[in-house]
């Protein structure tokens, strides 16, 4: 099962991704991973998930901050559901 936390951090790298016009094997060589590692991740029924190290390298290659990542807020339960990675 995927957070809602989760859920929006993978939301935020496809977003950027394809933003960038970057396929998910151009993602996938930059973090040294297969292009089914990164398919299990964009797809809402795997449990795959990018780790911190996935996230830097990811802030990197998309010349962003590590922070653009994650909501501006945490999650709570009176703002479930407010964000959008997009």
């Amino acid at each position: 099962m995927t957070t809602q936390l989760e859920q929006y951090v993978i939301d935020k790298a496809r977003t950027l991704r394809v933003e960038r016009g970057l396929l998910q094997i151009d993602i996938a060589y930059a973090l040294g991973v297969t292009k089914g590692f990164v398919a299990a991740i964009e797809s809402p029924n795997m449990r795959a998930k990018y780790n911190l190290e996935h996230l830097n390298k990811l802030a990197i290659l998309f010349d962003c901050e590590f922070a653009d990542f994650f909501p501006s807020e945490p999650f709570t339960e009176e703002n479930m559901g407010q964000y959008n990675a997009c």
